[in-house]
């Protein structure tokens, strides 16, 4: 209740900025920063409806913006969020059809319209420097369906329609060494799953990252040191993972190509960093892709490899409530991602995607059609269909002894977002 009045206030405080500028614009106050010139709110509404042979689910979501510009040297940025869930969309789904419960009484996450703050954060410039922090979104890597080095949030693909990565409540900062080196690091106080518990501040569970980027010809690169924090609630322990971690981006004639990788670097019983043992692929996590564009014919083709070391590649190694309890959303040790995206009449965009378990050869077909029908109204209508032989992981079926769960159905989405 708290954190939805404190939203409550803050987006009023951010609607009355202009009004309040507007004022002070007309008066000689001396207070410098209010000024409508440098305050500004965007944002935007969107509705998903997701329909099933047994039944329907609906997303509302909202999200306000606000920027600030106190100073030459001040940025001040919120964003405020609301999403609301209902039917087999709810937080609670997945957890009422692996229990086998039909009861109608969901709880958690998505029962009330709240507004709650998502990012909140302030940077200052200090020459080649810049330091931000508060609810900040660290966005790490370059994939595009799997980002390896980010480790401060859960992965999204799976769930993309929030646009934005996640606010994360920590401390980040910059220095540029010259035009083209330049140094990162974060601090977070949260963990990946942002579980809320009292020993959460202890520094063996602080995450952090420490980055340095290269700009060399066309291409971006960077080299990284991470510590990934998350808890675990079907085994109740704080799980910490180090990794040594690479992306890059940038493109070779008419392609555009980009990657990203983390080598887990395991540490032993005496608490030292050792992977004598271990194999390095099922250590490794990384991504490889590109797209190119026909211009000629207003097309576009997007490829992804994905490659996740801790999964298996026989699918009656598979361990979904394993998986689950661990936060690990895929299976599977290697994943093709196919789209093909065409514009036609100016105002329609079709693409046909598919997203392939190469070990068990399953997949899901997504074809979606985008129509801009007006500078700020979007809407999308698209399917998703998946396939798979029996046991395989798109097959969408699950044995959990002995009942079936069908967790992926065949299903027909609508969409529309409307931008401000």
């Amino acid at each position: 209740m708290k954190n939805s009045v404190l939203a409550l206030a803050l987006s009023l405080l951010l609607l009355l900025f202009p009004g309040i500028s507007m004022v002070l614009a007309q008066d000689t106050t001396g207070l410098a920063g209010l000024k409508t010139e440098q305050v500004s709110l965007y944002g935007y509404i969107l509705h998903y409806l997701n329909l099933t042979a047994d039944d329907i689910g609906n997303i509302f979501y909202f999200r306000l913006k606000g920027d600030w510009y106190p100073g030459p040297n001040l940025f001040f940025h919120m964003e405020l969020d609301t999403d609301y869930r209902t039917g087999n969309q709810h937080p609670a789904y997945l957890s009422t059809l692996l229990s086998g419960s039909t009861s109608d009484n969901h709880s958690g996450a998505g029962d009330q319209l709240n507004l709650k703050v998502d990012h909140l954060w302030g940077m200052v410039n200090l020459g080649k420097m810049d330091i931000q922090f508060g609810r900040i979104p660290i966005g790490w890597g370059t994939g595009y369906a799997f980002n390896p080095t980010a480790k401060t949030h859960p992965g999204s693909f799976l769930d993309d329609l929030p646009e934005e990565t996640p606010g994360t409540l920590g401390i980040s900062s910059g220095y540029s060494l010259n035009d083209s080196t330049a140094f990162q690091f974060y601090l977070a106080f949260e963990d990946k799953t942002r579980t809320q518990r009292p020993e959460a501040g202890e520094w063996d569970r602080i995450p952090f990252g420490i980055k340095v980027q290269k700009i060399w010809g066309a291409f971006d690169f960077s080299f990284s040191w991470i510590k990934e924090v998350s808890y675990w609630p079907g085994v109740h322990v704080y799980h910490r993972e180090y990794y040594l971690g690479s992306d890059f981006v940038g493109a070779v004639g008419d392609f555009g190509v980009y990657g990203e990788a983390v080598l887990n670097v395991p540490r032993n019983e005496d608490g030292r960093f050792d992977i004598s043992g271990r194999r390095t692929k099922d250590l490794l996590e990384y991504c490889v892709g590109g797209d190119y564009i026909f211009s000629h014919a207003d097309l576009t083709l997007r490829m992804e490899y994905y490659h996740q070391g801790r999964g298996v590649t026989n699918k009656a190694d598979y361990d979904l409530m394993g998986g689950l309890s661990t936060g690990q959303a895929l299976q599977a040790e290697d994943y093709l991602l196919v789209a093909l995206e065409k514009i036609f009449l100016n105002y329609y965009t079709f693409t046909f995607g598919t997203f392939i378990n190469c070990n068990d050869g399953s997949f899901i077909l997504i074809p979606e059609l985008n129509y801009n029908a007006a500078d700020n109204l979007e809407m999308v209508a698209g399917l998703v269909a998946p396939c798979g032989e029996k046991g395989s992981e798109f097959n969408g079926t699950w044995d959990m002894g002995g009942r079936k769960v069908e967790l992926i159905q065949p299903s027909i989405y609508l969409q529309a977002k409307l931008s401000f």
